[in-house]
C-alpha cells in the first residue's frame, strides 16, 4: 500500500468523504462580522457559545402575541420596532408572562434592531436563561438579508472528495477517477494551456440553498497552500510561482463531472452523446463525463472539448442532436436505400 506525503495525508485528515453537519456560534458571528452586521451584545452573555443550525431567521410577532403552535425556537429571532413597541405597550408582568412562554432553550439568540433599547424585563430574562440579547443599528429588512445570506453560507452542507477541480473557458470541471489515473497531470496540461487551477488531489465542495455546487481547496488561501500539485517523479508543484496568479483561482461553481478511467475492452464508450448522463454530488445532478484513457490520448484537448461542448448546451446548441436531425433530414424521402 503507498504511503501517503506529508502534504497529501494532511489533507486527507481534514475532510475526508463525509458530508459535515454544519453549525456556527453566536460568538463567532460576533467576531467574523461583527463591522458589517453592526451588533453588540448587551446580555446573557454566558449564552455566546450557543449553536446556531438554522439559516432561516423569525419575528417572533405572533409567539408574543400567545401563538405558540408553529414557534420555530430553534431559529435567531429578531425584534424590530413591531415586537419591542409591543413588549413596551404590555404591563410588567404581562411582558413576563409574554416571554417566559418562549422556548428559551432552544433560542440561539436574540436581536434588536435599530438601535433600540431593550427593555429590562428582556435583558433580566436573557441573562437567567444565558440566552445572548443583540442590538444592531440596522433597519430590520436590511439586517435580515444580511445575516440569512451569511447563515446560508456559513451553515451550508459540505463534502471533501478526492478529485482535481479545473476552470476550463470558464467551466468548472471536477477531474475523478481511481488515484494515479492522471488527475493531477490532466489539470497541469491544462494549467499550461491558460486554464486555471482551483483545488487539486482534494476539493471541498459546497451545496448553497440554491442547489449550486462551490468547489474550492480544503486549505485556507491564507496557509499558502492551495495551489500545489503532486506530480509524480517530479515532486510537488507550485502553481501559482511558477505560473503565476492568472494560473489559479480560490473556488469555481462545479458544472461537469470529468471522470477519467482506465481503458479496456469491456469499458463502455459513448460514440454520439445523444443521452447526457448526469451524477449526483450531493443531492445536486451535473453532467457526466467519462473518458477511457489509452497511451498517447491527450486528456487536455479532450477535456477542452468537454467543456466547449458544454457551453454550447448552457447556449440551448447540442451537437449530437443537431447532427442526428441533420442526418434524419438527410435520409428524407430515401425510403430504401443501399448501404452496400
Amino acid at each position: 500500500m503507498k504511503k501517503e506525503t506529508g502534504i497529501r495525508k494532511k489533507r486527507l485528515a481534514q475532510g475526508g468523504m463525509m458530508t459535515k453537519v454544519k453549525s456556527t456560534k453566536i460568538a463567532w458571528i460576533l467576531s467574523d462580522r461583527e463591522n458589517e452586521f453592526r451588533l453588540k451584545l448587551v446580555s446573557g452573555k454566558t449564552g455566546v457559545d450557543r449553536d446556531v443550525r438554522s439559516p432561516d431567521i423569525h419575528r417572533p410577532g405572533l409567539a408574543l402575541a400567545g401563538y405558540l403552535k408553529f414557534f420555530p425556537k430553534d431559529r435567531i429571532q429578531v425584534l424590530g420596532k413591531n415586537e419591542i413597541s409591543y413588549l413596551n405597550h404590555l404591563g410588567k408582568k404581562e411582558m413576563e408572562s409574554a416571554l417566559s412562554k418562549l422556548s428559551w432553550g432552544s433560542i440561539p439568540c436574540m436581536v434588536v434592531t435599530n438601535s433600540q433599547p431593550v427593555p429590562a424585563v428582556l435583558r433580566r430574562m436573557s441573562n437567567a436563561r444565558g440566552v445572548p440579547i443583540l442590538v444592531t443599528s440596522m433597519e430590520t429588512g436590511a439586517f435580515i438579508r444580511v445575516l440569512t445570506e451569511y447563515l446560508n453560507f456559513a451553515l451550508a452542507a459540505e463534502k471533501t472528495v478526492h478529485a482535481t477541480l479545473v476552470d476550463v473557458f470558464g467551466m468548472g470541471l471536477l477531474l475523478t477517477g481511481v488515484p494515479g489515473i492522471g488527475k493531477s497531470e490532466a489539470a497541469l496540461a491544462l494549467v499550461e494551456r491558460g486554464h486555471r487551477l482551483v483545488a487539486d488531489d482534494t476539493v471541498r465542495i459546497v451545496k448553497q440553498s440554491n442547489n449550486i455546487l462551490i468547489g474550492s481547496s480544503c486549505n485556507p488561501p491564507e496557509a499558502g497552500l492551495s495551489h500545489h500539485m503532486e506530480i509524480k517523479g517530479v515532486g510537488l508543484v507550485d502553481v501559482y510561482a511558477i505560473y503565476g496568479i492568472t494560473a489559479i483561482r480560490l473556488q469555481k461553481r462545479i458544472e461537469v463531472e470529468v471522470e477519467l478511467v482506465k481503458w479496456t475492452r469491456a469499458t463502455s464508450e459513448v460514440r454520439l452523446g445523444m443521452e447526457e448522463e448526469t451524477r449526483e454530488i450531493m443531492g445536486v445532478g451535473i453532467p457526466y463525463v467519462h473518458i477511457p484513457l489509452i497511451p498517447g490520448k491527450n486528456v487536455a484537448i479532450l477535456c477542452e472539448v468537454v467543456a466547449r461542448t458544454q457551453l454550447l448546451k448552457v447556449w440551448g446548441y447540442n451537437p449530437a442532436v443537431e447532427f442526428d436531425e441533420k442526418l434524419i433530414r438527410l435520409m428524407g424521402g430515401h425510403e430504401e436505400m443501399d448501404w452496400e
